[in-house]
């Protein structure tokens, strides 16, 4: 092993001559260093893989991981408690409609779930140094936020702003990651990001998404053939009807006609009833979740823009000929997209004549009823549509996902869904 003399002595040597004339003493320290690793530099340095560029793009991509993660389990959390309603959206918003969909969740957990699990997987590969993982992960969120933003746009047919911001930051993680070469775009973590999202896509397409939101209200009075919300009365005299007038279940259907909700619950109730007509009444009560004749609502969803021109003809039809109200009915509901306002007024008059349903129209009882309604939807304290007011047990309110749900909810004396 050489001295420290002789390394010092080495050192001047090649400082002397500015390091321009070789010896062999230079060539063999040189190779040996060439050659011998240093355990301590072998140790701090850092490869591409391990360690992240600590600069104005590893800020922004890990502030918007940070916020993906919060935002994501908010919503996981307002999943799991079937509630369907984020700060700020009320009910029948466009927050409501995609969180209780079919599409709000996957292997029967809410999706708010997984991705702030994949939130979580890609700050931690984002901080390690990890680019695969990073690139893996920043993928599948942008790619999973693509599918989700087409599936509210297209299919739903509703907007959850919540969400929205969680796609949106979503995709701007990606943009940076990949940009700001905070991961590396290598085939394989490419290939794994796409694979996950298309796990993601076949498991909610083959296992629709059971949220689970059908739950009770307080109770509410009535009668025989009648039911009460305070001082608000429904029976056959001042409410449309289908089913047995004479049917020992009187119940409240509390809907929207533009509301899917709504629809796919009317379709469940209505094969119950046919399975048993002597047994059941269904008072029906619009509940427009329109603001130009819901005044407690702030602002209009899209969906619901024609809600209150739906409800008027419905009520206008009970009034010019009661027997024809079932039919109109069962017609709004029997499409998968709401009926027009000029459709629905031409199928009207098809059933009461032109003349009658002017007439109907213009009869101020109309507005009492819809204010009734909407003041019964207050009362109970019910968030979102449909509901069902019944006096020999709880209230429901959601939507129904089977006839069986339904009979366990509606038993004589029963406690809703649970019990």
């Amino acid at each position: 092993m050489p001295s420290v003399a002789s390394i010092v002595g080495h050192f001047r040597e090649i400082a002397s001559d500015g390091g321009r004339s070789p010896s062999p003493k230079r060539e063999s320290a040189v190779s040996c260093a060439a050659v011998t690793p240093d355990p301590i530099a072998s140790t701090n340095a850092a490869t591409p893989e391990q360690s992240p560029r600590r600069g104005g793009a590893f800020l922004a991509a890990f502030l918007l991981a940070g916020a993906g993660l919060a935002v994501s389990g908010y919503l996981g959390i307002v999943g799991l408690s079937a509630a369907g309603r984020p700060l700020g959206c009320g009910g029948g918003s466009g927050c409501e409609a995609v969180l209780v969909s079919r599409w709000a969740g996957v292997l029967g957990m809410p999706l708010g779930i997984p991705a702030a699990l994949v939130w979580a997987a890609a700050l931690l590969s984002l901080v390690t140094g990890r680019a695969a993982w990073t690139a893996a992960c920043a993928l599948m969120i942008a790619l999973a936020g693509l599918w989700f933003v087409a599936l509210q746009l297209l299919v739903i047919g509703a907007i959850c702003t919540w969400c929205m911001a969680d796609h949106a930051v979503g995709i701007l993680f990606a943009i940076i990651v990949f940009a700001g070469r905070l991961a590396t775009p290598a085939p394989p973590a490419l290939l794994a990001g796409c694979l996950a999202c298309a796990a993601l896509v076949g498991a909610q397409v083959a296992m629709p998404y059971r949220p689970g939101t059908l739950g009770t209200l307080m109770g509410v009075g009535g009668g025989a053939g009648s039911v009460s919300v305070g001082d608000l009365r429904f029976d056959a005299s001042n409410a449309p009807m289908w089913g047995d007038a004479e049917g020992r279940t009187t119940i409240v259907l509390l809907v929207d006609f533009a509301c899917p909700h709504c629809r796919a619950t009317h379709a469940i109730l209505a094969e119950r009833v046919a399975a048993e007509p002597k047994r059941f009444a269904v008072l029906v009560a619009p509940v427009p979740m329109d603001h130009d004749c819901n005044r407690t609502l702030v602002a209009t969803e899209p969906r619901f823009e024609h809600s209150c021109e739906l409800a008027s003809l419905a009520l206008a039809v009970w009034i010019a000929d009661a027997n024809r109200f079932a039919e109109f009915d069962r017609w709004l509901f029997e499409t998968e997209e709401p009926r027009t306002p000029i459709a629905a007024r031409e199928e009207a008059e098809r059933l009461v004549g032109g003349d009658r349903l002017s007439a109907a129209l213009a009869d101020p009882a109309i507005e009492t009823m819809i204010r009734r309604n909407i003041d019964a939807f207050v009362a109970v304290g019910a968030k979102r549509l449909p509901v069902i007011l019944r006096a020999d047990g709880p209230s429901l309110e959601g939507a129904v996902e089977s006839v069986e749900e339904l009979e366990r909810a509606l038993r004589p004396g029963g406690t809703g869904p649970d019990g």
